[in-house]
């Protein structure tokens, strides 16, 4: 006869151990040090014993990036890589062969630094890239071949945030916006391009950093507007992603507890970066609506690009955010403000079948756009054509309001 306490008792204690486990695993989310490592993965320093001032090893041309360290108001070196388009260097190759590879102490001295600031019609894209690794992992190189193959004349400066890669520091939510007030001085100051010539594109997390820079940026007593922003596989929050995130594409945060809505609060309230690029992104887009520059009547373009089989943020993600963004918070009530949002957007939306879908929202002083792809997953969708179609119309700016 079997004894079924034999088989009973070793599943439970395995049962118990799991559950244990993740017990463990929630407590210490509750520790910033620990947070900030889960949420940044900074420490995942991939690639893997390759040197990032040898950028020829990810398909780029003799002289066609250049590396160089950039300083922060508070004190951190970021590595940078600044990437030449290949119609640029295609009329200075030979210039540009034969300068020192490697990093580069004085980047002013550079011919790609020159052909950048003394180019009146040069375009500059500013690379916020998502959590994990560094400038160089995996797709990354890729989406920049991506970036400039449609635009010509679209430089790009990536860089490392604080504590990722040869960057120093620890990464934080504050940290990160003064990385990126720091790239866009330099682009403003020592490259000489104006805003109207900036496009800040940024990924998953990078998302985040460019709702939350042009938020800043649009607040100040001299507004900072720049020509557009593309933002790929973005979130709305760090509380709601938390919800149905998976560590790796494997792991999950909180979504084993999400039944129970007063748990996952209760951990929620534990973040310490919270970044909610919902509520910026509103607050960006209400701010520009008050804004009077001269010679200027569109004020944003923001474009959002999502993959619906993307497996670790949620394409819904996207859906939320856009909804913060054209809608804001009408009403007290919340269902209200989604209710009339899906019945506006079912209205807006146009179809592509296979394609996905997108819509469009024009206001008084800029549009919001958003595409939906059936397929692209994660990290692979940085090397979609619809990347280089985003750019490439963000630098066209083409506005007219909505009658």
């Amino acid at each position: 006869m079997v004894n079924i306490s034999a088989i009973v008792l070793p599943l439970l204690s395995i049962l118990g151990a799991i559950v244990g486990a993740y017990i463990l695993f929630l407590a210490l989310l509750t520790i910033p040090p620990i947070q900030r490592h889960i949420i940044y993965l900074h420490r995942i320093k991939l690639p893997f014993l390759k040197d990032l001032n040898i950028p020829e090893q990810w398909r780029f041309l003799r002289g066609q990036v250049t590396p160089f360290n950039l300083e922060t108001s508070d004190g951190e070196t970021l590595h940078t890589w600044h990437i030449l388009p290949l119609d640029v260097y295609r009329q200075h190759h030979d210039d540009l062969r034969a300068e020192p590879t490697g990093l580069r102490v004085k980047i002013d001295d550079t011919f790609s630094f020159k052909s950048l600031r003394e180019d009146p019609e040069a375009r500059l894209v500013l690379y916020f890239h998502g959590a994990a690794g560094t400038m160089a992992m995996v797709h990354r190189p890729e989406s920049y071949h991506t970036i400039f193959s449609l635009s010509p004349r679209t430089h790009i400066l990536a860089f490392d945030y604080r504590g990722f890669g040869r960057s120093t520091g620890m990464p934080s939510e504050a940290g990160l916006l003064h990385d990126a007030l720091a790239l866009v001085e330099f682009a403003m100051t020592d490259l000489v391009v104006p805003p109207e010539r900036i496009v800040l594109f940024g990924q998953s997390l990078g998302t985040a950093v460019v709702v939350k820079l042009s938020c800043e940026l649009a607040i100040r007593k001299k507004p900072v507007l720049f020509k557009g922003m593309v933002l790929m596989s973005p979130f709305t929050d760090i509380a709601s992603l938390t919800k149905t995130f998976r560590l790796g594409g494997v792991v999950p945060l909180l979504s084993p507890i999400a039944s129970f809505p007063w748990l996952v609060t209760f951990f929620n309230g534990f973040l310490v970066d919270k970044w909610d690029s919902g509520g910026q992104l509103a607050k960006f887009v209400g701010k520009c609506g008050g804004i009077e520059m001269e010679g200027r009547e569109e004020k944003f373009n923001v474009m959002i690009i999502h993959a619906e089989d993307d497996p670790r943020i949620p394409w819904t993600q996207s859906k939320e955010l856009l909804r913060r963004a054209v809608f804001g918070r009408r009403t007290d009530d919340e269902s209200v403000n989604e209710n009339e949002f899906e019945a506006e957007l079912k209205k807006r939306k146009v179809e592509l079948v296979a394609g996905g879908w997108d819509v469009e929202w024009k206001g008084i002083s800029g549009v919001i756009k958003a595409h939906i792809l059936k397929f692209g997953l994660h990290g692979p969708f940085m090397r979609h054509p619809v990347l280089s179609l985003a750019i490439a119309k963000a630098f066209e700016g083409t506005f007219e309001k909505d009658i």
